[in-house]
């Protein structure tokens, strides 16, 4: 993302498809997607609070759309669930 900034490109908000495993670490939610060396922090949408409760097998694969917030500093990349499918 540094270098989408670095260009002078400033991005607010991409829809995206994102498959992985749900993590859970205390009450925050994040998404372990192959090939990202950080998990998409999973935040609000009109779907969170059913992911919050269906999510709760270690290592389960969901599918997850919605919107990818880019963050103005270098935290994570965070990912609204807008739908979910399993």
């Amino acid at each position: 993302m540094r270098e989408i900034r670095a260009s002078g490109f400033t991005p607010a908000r991409i829809e995206v498809r994102a498959r992985g495993v749900v993590e859970r670490d205390d009450s925050v939610l994040r998404l372990r997607v192959a090939d990202r060396a950080e998990p998409l922090v999973l935040t609000g949408g009109a779907q969170f609070e059913k992911l919050d409760e269906r999510a709760t097998d270690p290592g389960d694969t969901w599918v997850i759309i919605g919107l990818v917030e880019i963050p103005k500093d270098d935290s994570p990349l965070r990912l609204s669930v807008e739908t979910i499918e399993e």
